[in-house]
């Protein structure tokens, strides 16, 4: 029913709990790795780039049209876990079976 929603947190609490959560490997990993590296077109930035990203999740809102598996099977590859905000009806539902 309408009006049972709990209260929001108040900006103080927010930043609170925001400030007990303890940042992930790669969120302190990352912050130890130079920008620039990131940023270099070579072998070895794209395989540090590669290792960043594996193991992250991704959410994404809207599957898109069919054409756009290969988006979710790259992610896959990657190693990248993926969830999808859709409609049941979506064709998107078949890669949860898979």
């Amino acid at each position: 029913p309408p009006g049972t929603l709990p209260k929001p947190l108040s900006k103080a609490e927010r930043e609170r709990l925001i400030q007990t959560l303890l940042p992930t490997a790669t969120h302190m990993s990352r912050a130890q790795i130079p920008e620039d590296l990131l940023e270099r077109s070579n072998a070895e930035s794209q395989a540090l780039r590669l290792r960043l990203v594996h193991g992250a999740t991704v959410v994404f809102f809207s599957a898109g049209y069919s054409g756009k598996r290969f988006v979710f099977e790259r992610a896959a590859a990657l190693g990248i876990k993926s969830v999808v905000i859709e409609h049941p009806d979506s064709w998107a539902r078949s890669l949860v079976d898979e």
